[in-house]
């Protein structure tokens, strides 16, 4: 009886919160990724230094785990069109728009910061701990978003050193979007643990200094999760925490096995020989010298502000 008063209960906080979505979508300007893909794909490919596509995606259900949450709060990413941004490595996948901010300006500083966050994931090759321990991440649900907090904390730090201006909007655009985020008070003591962690550092309040790779935020993942072994075991069970837009959603089940099959940009064709791999009589592949200096970055800097 009382698990069918339960879900009357959760029936109608289902429909009172997609009336809210309805109404968002009658007053609110959404910023359609669409018309603006080309230009998305240029910046990726500059940031990460390979060709890199930006591409939409529509009707891309959130992991089960956590959808009783995005119900509850009549979340935006449970519509087709308004799904979480994510990355597999190799291609960027974009909501068909963004509704999250308050007026259309802000939805597209928040389209272009997600688009940066992607990106150096990319280049950061944040998603070799899903090739090399992909079974493990998949297991346990905790360390995975451990591990994705760490490494966003980490990539936080190197687009705000790089790229400032970029996140000259990051407060308010993560003050909005922690009011759409389930409350600690519902959440099971796991979860709650996690949100916590998550809350408190989504703004690079980690100490990334240490931290140069996928490994060593992977590594920090397993001692903070260790540290947390009590209060997650205590929990009734744990869901998966809600995604955070920028940051998009992680599923290693999901990411290709192998290194990633990304072809380096050269300002020409590729030399004859140059591969991926290096194997009897072939050169390794390498990025143009002046790739990252001198004269070719200044150029790199005023075409990214230029496509900004």
């Amino acid at each position: 009886m009382e698990h069918l008063i339960a879900k009357g209960i959760d029936r109608v906080l289902q429909l009172r919160h997609t009336r809210r979505i309805r109404r968002w979508k009658a007053t609110r300007t959404p910023f359609v990724t669409g018309a603006h893909l080309r230009r998305f794909s240029i910046l990726a490919s500059i940031i990460t230094g390979a060709e890199t596509r930006v591409v939409t995606i529509s009707g891309d259900a959130p992991p089960r785990p956590y959808l009783p949450h995005l119900h509850k709060l009549g979340h935006t990413a449970l519509m087709a069109e308004h799904g979480f941004p994510w990355t597999d490595g190799e291609t960027i996948f974009l909501p068909l728009s963004f509704i999250d901010m308050a007026d259309l300006s802000l939805q597209e500083d928040l389209a272009k910061v997600t688009l940066f966050f992607l990106s150096y994931q990319i280049k950061a090759n944040s998603m070799a701990p899903s090739r090399d321990m992909g079974a493990l991440l998949q297991r346990d649900q905790v360390l995975a978003d451990i591990y994705w907090i760490v490494e966003n904390g980490r990539i936080f730090s190197s687009i705000q050193r790089d790229f400032p201006k970029v996140l000259r909007n990051y407060a308010a655009i993560q003050t909005t979007l922690f009011a759409s985020r389930p409350r600690v008070e519902s959440l099971t003591k796991g979860e709650a643990v996690v949100e916590r962690l998550f809350r408190t550092r989504a703004g690079g309040a980690l100490d990334t200094e240490n931290l140069i790779s996928p490994a060593g935020s992977l590594s920090l993942a397993m001692e903070i999760r260790e540290r947390l072994k009590d209060d997650v075991s205590r929990s009734r069970k744990y869901r998966g925490m809600v995604p955070f837009t920028p940051w998009g959603k992680f599923m290693p089940g999901r990411i290709p096995n192998g290194s990633p099959r990304r072809q380096m940009i050269y300002r020409g064709e590729a030399p004859k020989g140059m591969t991926g791999a290096k194997g009897p009589g072939q050169k390794k592949m390498e990025r143009p010298k002046d790739f990252p200096h001198g004269r070719y970055k200044l150029t790199r800097m005023r075409t990214i502000r230029g496509l900004l």
